[in-house]
Parts: C-alpha cells; structure tokens; sequence
C-alpha cells in the first residue's frame, strides 16, 4: 500500500492536468477489472460485471490535486500565478515548485520579500498570492519563454515522500491519492469473487475546482447506489477532535457547506447503516461524522432522477499543504470495508 500510494503521489495531477494519476491508475486497475475506459472529460471509469449486470454501484474518488497555474511573466523573469483550487496564502511562501511545460518540468522557488527590506511588523504579515512570484532563474521573459514557461502551464508543489512513525506517511496529495490507493486494493480484493452487483470503480477529474468530473460520470454509468471516497481534515492538536487519525475509515451521515448552508447532502440510510453493519460483523474500526464541508456525493446524489449515496473518508492532517500526512492503516482499513461491503450489499 506505500509502495502504491507514493507512486500515486509521485505522479502530477492538478486539476485539468490528470493524465499522469490516470496512467497509474490505469495500470493498476487493468489486470483486474473487465472494462476500463476515460470518457470525454477525462474520468477513468472501470467495470468489474457482477452476477446481476442490470444492478450496479459505483464507487468514486478525484484523483485531482491543488495547485497553480501561470498567469503571465513580467519582463525581468519572474512568473506570476493563479490558484488552482483552495490554497492558503500562509503556507505558498518559500515553497518548491515544478512549472510542467511541453518541454518538461522547470523547477522554481515562490520568493518573497526578504524580512531585511520590510517595515517593522512586516514579517508578521500574511502576503496575498497576486505579490508572490516564482522565480526560474533567469532575469528576462525570453530567456523564460525560452525554457518553455507559457501561459496557462500547471504548476505543482515539490514532489515530498516520507515515511514517520506509528505507520504515518507524509507526502503530496493525499487528498485524494490516499483514496485512489483504497479503491484500487478494493478492486483488487473483489475482483477475486465474482460480486453481485457490477462495480464501477471510477477516478474523477476537477474535483478540487467544483466537483466537475463526478456529475458526466454519474450520468453515464446512473448506478443503483454510490460511495464517494474522499479525505477529511484531523488537527493532531485539536482539543475534542470530531474523528481521528488511526481509528478507521470516516462514514459521513451528512454533510453540509459551511459557505453555502444549503448545498450538502444526507446519507442514503440504507448505505450508510450496511456500512456500519459490515464494519462491525468484520471487526474493520470506523468513525461516523456529520456536517462540516461537502465532497463529490453533493453533485453525484441529485444526478438524473436521483442516485442513493454516502460518503466514505480517510483522516488526514495538512490537507491543502504540500505536505499532507496520512496513516497507512486507515487507508488499508478503507479498502477492507469496501471490499467487504461491495460483496455484501443488496
């Protein structure tokens, strides 16, 4: 599972530029699945047939990430950027980038005023990205041009992997390779029995700018119920944390936009109960939550004339930073309840 999870992470996907995640993905899950294909949008849509073909359930997770994107370069060099999903401006300054070019990958540094050259109390400022730059080394907008830098060019966090203690990892994108890692171990433990019901193990795109690659693809495939896998944020020092990291898989009941009260969705009970009953009978730990941000389940619920759906996380720390920390278990433990449920649900 680290070994599959660090390619995962290894690979560079920020939203709209997924083809890297995909091809992995893809090699994972071939052997295993009886069909495998992208569709106009770019989702990796997978099929394992059951024994009853006309009943089916999907089983989603974006394998996009954060990041940015070239605005334009200034005429002494430095390179000007948008954001790519929800990033705090705290944590950009100082960072290690990859601008990914048609020529390759041109690494940079995001600088930033020396502490030297500001006011007093200057240091103590957050700085709003649209004053950050990133710099390439080159002193003119040819020379840049030159490397390939264009506008529009994604651009990734320095690639980071490391292995802590108590079976935590420490790497990029665990929102939301973690959860490509456990949909594809379920594939692989399902795939070794014939399930019911046909299996649509499905890697969205967009997800971190609006949740854009789940709505095609619930149209496409309209299964009979859903999971949708995702992240949810844990702070190692949070006084009474709501879920905790290595205590199991998360089973959102409800959830609910803190920025928009009215777009959020409640669990399918159905699902969400033979979740808890599954876990319980197999002995696999696993957290219940409510409220408090939404995922993909918000637009994949309300697709057609309606998909029956719950939501499935992995707690994680540092989310949205180039160094988002995970423990191995609680993803292994989230594909054994897959695995577990997808061969048992009626």
């Amino acid at each position: 599972m680290k070994e599959l999870l660090k390619r995962l992470s290894e690979a560079k996907g920020p939203s709209g530029g997924e083809e890297p995640v995909r091809k992995v993905l893809q090699g994972e899950l071939k052997p295993y699945v009886d069909k495998i294909e992208i569709d106009r949008i770019g989702n990796l849509i997978s099929r394992i047939e059951g024994r009853e073909p006309d009943r089916s359930l999907m089983i989603s997770a974006h394998m996009d990430e954060i990041g940015l994107k070239v605005d334009y370069v200034e005429e002494n060099g430095l390179v000007r950027f948008l954001k790519i999903g929800l990033i705090d401006d705290r944590i950009l300054a100082a960072q290690s980038v990859e601008i990914v070019t048609r020529k390759g990958g041109i690494t940079g540094i995001i600088g930033m005023v020396s502490p030297h050259l500001l006011p007093p109390g200057g240091e103590s400022q957050t700085v709003p990205y649209s004053k950050l730059f990133i710099d390439v080394g080159e002193r003119t907008r040819k020379d840049v041009e030159k490397l390939g830098v264009q506008i529009g060019d994604n651009i990734v966090f320095k690639r980071l992997y490391m292995e802590l203690g108590g079976d935590h990892v420490v790497c990029n994108a665990v929102d939301n390779r973690a959860s490509c890692a456990a949909m594809v171990e379920m594939v692989k433990l399902v795939s070794k029995k014939r399930p019911q019901h046909t299996i649509y193990a499905v890697a969205t795109v967009q997800e971190e700018v609006g949740f854009k690659g789940i709505g095609p693809a619930a149209y496409k495939i309209y299964p009979d119920a859903a999971l949708v896998l995702d992240v949810t944020p844990v702070h190692p020092d949070e006084p009474k944390p709501k879920v905790q990291m290595s205590a199991g898989p998360v089973i959102r009941l409800w959830e609910q936009s803190e920025r928009q009260p009215y777009d959020g969705v409640i669990a399918d009970k159905k699902i969400s109960e033979s979740l808890i009953g599954t876990a319980e009978r197999r002995g696999i730990p696993y957290q219940l939550k409510v409220a408090s941000g939404v995922t993909e389940a918000v637009k994949l619920h309300l697709t057609r004339e309606g998909i029956p759906t719950c939501t499935i996380q992995i707690p994680a720390s540092y989310i949205h930073q180039p160094c988002e920390l995970v423990n191995i278990n609680d993803i292994k433990n989230t594909a054994n309840l897959l695995a577990s449920f997808v061969s048992s649900y009626k």
